[in-house]
């Protein structure tokens, strides 16, 4: 079922529902390049095809070759004990920064070690040469349920947080395909954004649901420190959601990465709400186009911030010799929402509701053309979420501490090698940027972008 080889044809043999002859004598490679084409000429036409029979051919690839994972398969967990120390990966740090930090800063003061950092570098080898402590994992995909399973049988215990359902609904189908049967037995406790997802994870999981916790996403937490102004005031920002028919690695890689990501859950359910949402980013981007062009004659700095894979290099074509266009992903969203003249978004994703919550009314961008952006306390508990998520993690650590002395941690070296696309979605931060973060804490750099917090 590898899909490693870009040479490699769209699938002529593919069945006629997912066969589209236009496209069939492509390779993925040339069909990722002909994408790009058609969306700098705008022939949207034509890059619809590519994406359907991309996305048609890499499920046929799919089908019959998926084992459906089982809750079961988790044999019972070895009892495990834990050193007072919590490792928080992250993985896009735009988004997940300010809260880590947040969490970090509250568990030090609790009396527990931090690691931190980009996560390829710290789970690399699935946690092996950490000692022995707690994860937060900010996801349950099927990647997770398999690194959970190395992390636990190098003595690791599991905290859980379904992060990106920052905007998402609580449905059931939804949280079939974006969790792992895996992910949930391995878990020891789940931290959940809010009631309605609480209802619907013990619905679908009911085995897992003595160990719910009703937190709160720690994305909605806002401290004034973390939002100071990234460029002068009254500038008018764009968050782009792109991510895929622009993405770093191509759209068939992506497209194969995010499949993986659900297809053993549901195959069909998969590639149906996969090819929806992609296809909603295609119909949306003429609308950005063209409110990029009205800004760019209102305001004198208008900022692009593309979604964190992106690629930049479409916006800089499709904006050269625009002086006063500035694509950039610096910096957390929510500093730039908060302090920008006027903000546009797309409907129902992570940067309207990050925007509702800082007091920030929005242009959102939706192809009916209307706003529809609410936060409920069903949808979230009103309130900080950080602290409860940290209160979840001192009772886990509480009921498994061990008394052995804690191992140096500033001595494991992942040897960790980022490319463009790690680096698209966690620059290269400096030891004093989390110094300056967290002033009363001692900091460490470990290695590149990976940090520890002591007490």
């Amino acid at each position: 079922m590898a899909f490693r080889d870009t040479r490699q044809r769209i699938d002529p043999t593919c069945p006629k529902a997912c066969r589209l002859s236009a496209v069939s004598s492509l390779t993925f490679a040339e069909a990722d390049a002909e994408l790009v084409s058609c969306l700098i000429a705008k022939n949207w036409t034509r890059a619809e095809v590519i994406i359907r029979g991309v996305v048609n051919t890499i499920s046929y690839q799919f089908a019959g070759k998926c084992e459906m994972r089982q809750y079961h398969d988790i044999p019972d967990k070895p009892e495990r004990k834990a050193h007072p120390v919590v490792y928080l990966p992250i993985e896009i740090k735009s988004r997940e920064w300010d809260a880590k930090l947040l969490i970090a800063d509250l568990l030090a003061e609790a009396g527990l070690n931090v690691v931190l950092g980009q996560s390829w570098a710290v789970q690399k080898g699935k946690y092996h040469g950490w000692p022995p402590g707690i994860i937060l994992f900010k996801t349950m995909n099927a990647f997770d349920g398999v690194n959970m399973r190395g992390a636990i049988a190098n003595g690791h215990l599991i905290a859980a947080i379904d992060e990106e359902a920052f905007a998402r609904a609580a449905q059931a189908d939804l949280v079939r395909l974006y969790t792992d049967q895996w992910a949930i037995a391995c878990a020891d406790v789940i931290c959940l954004q809010g009631p309605d997802h609480a209802r619907v994870f013990a619905e679908v999981y009911p085995r897992a649901k003595d160990k719910l916790v009703v937190t709160g996403n720690p994305r909605a937490d806002v401290r004034p420190e973390f939002t100071k102004p990234p460029a002068s005031p009254g500038y008018a920002l764009l968050c782009c959601m792109s991510g895929n028919i622009n993405n770093t690695r191509g759209f068939s890689t992506c497209t194969y990465s995010t499949m993986m990501l659900s297809a053993q859950a549901d195959l069909e359910l998969a590639r149906k709400i996969y090819l929806e949402q992609v296809l909603h980013e295609l119909r949306i981007l003429p609308l950005f186009l063209e409110t990029i062009n009205r800004l760019l004659s209102e305001y004198s700095q208008v900022i692009i911030r593309p979604h964190p894979v992106e690629g930049h290099e479409y916006w800089q074509h499709m904006l050269s010799g625009q002086d006063r266009a500035n694509i950039t992903n610096q910096d957390s969203v929510q500093s730039w929402i908060k302090h920008a003249g006027h903000v546009v978004v797309v409907e129902h994703c992570g940067c309207a509701v990050e925007a509702k919550l800082l007091g920030v009314e929005p242009e959102t961008i939706s192809l009916e053309r209307h706003k529809n952006q609410f936060i409920t306390d069903g949808h979230m508990p009103p309130g900080r979420s950080a602290p409860r998520v940290v209160e979840a993690i001192k009772n886990l650590y509480a009921a498994h501490k061990t008394s052995d002395p804690l191992p140096e941690l500033a001595h494991r070296k992942s040897g960790f090698v980022a490319k463009a696309f790690h680096r698209n979605k966690f620059p290269v931060t400096s030891l004093g940027e989390v110094q300056t973060a967290l002033p009363k804490r001692n900091v460490y750099e470990v290695e590149e972008n990976v940090f520890l917090v002591r007490p």
